[in-house]
């Protein structure tokens, strides 16, 4: 072979520099999109695993997410809610605010709201839900997100705590009632014998 047909084998060192620029590129695209993808992965493990319901709702109130959390305390399955609309699903009683919806129509945000959600099966339990809203490049609402836990027990054992703080001070001014009463009663007694 001539040095010349060598030459135009093997590329013009331009063609060597560019070749070597897309693969350092496609490493670097490579590597980024795993990482994208590792992120990805632990954020989901992350939501899955919370134990608190989480549920986004895009600004056309169609349920976009619901954890396996939200599954436990609500009684409906993923499969039966996402890409359902929210305004007709039977989370709320009829005559109580619906956050959510609240949050994106107004651009409000919660914390803690204390409210109610109706299970599945009918039940109503109370709730806890704090919302967050996500806005696009127009700022505009994109989505809503809840993040709500079932606190029916915990309100009964605090109610029970209370009640029993009550009865206990009920106790303690009855037997100092009973003191109060019992001695000037001793000193009537002594001096009638």
């Amino acid at each position: 072979r001539t040095i010349t047909s060598i030459k135009t084998h093997m590329g013009t060192d331009y063609d060597v520099k560019i070749i070597s620029i897309l693969a350092s590129q496609a490493a670097a695209f490579l590597e980024l999109n795993k990482y994208i993808s590792d992120i990805e992965k632990m954020s989901d493990q992350i939501l899955e695993n919370v134990n608190s319901g989480v549920m986004v709702v895009d600004n056309q109130l169609y349920i976009k997410v619901f954890n396996d959390a939200a599954e436990k305390i609500s009684g409906y399955t993923k499969d039966e809610i996402l890409g359902k609309s929210l305004d007709k699903l039977f989370l709320k009683e009829e005559d109580k605010d619906h956050f959510i919806i609240r949050s994106i129509e107004e651009h409000k945000t919660f914390n803690e709201v204390k409210t109610h959600m109706v299970k599945k099966d009918g039940g109503i339990i109370k709730v806890r839900l704090s919302t967050s809203l996500l806005y696009d490049e127009d700022n505009m609402v994109k989505s809503c997100i809840c993040i709500f836990r079932d606190v029916t027990e915990w309100e009964e054992l605090q109610r029970q705590v209370m009640l029993t703080d009550k009865l206990s001070a009920l106790g303690r001014l009855t037997a100092g009632i009973t003191h109060e009463i019992r001695n000037p009663l001793l000193s009537i007694r002594n001096a009638s014998q």
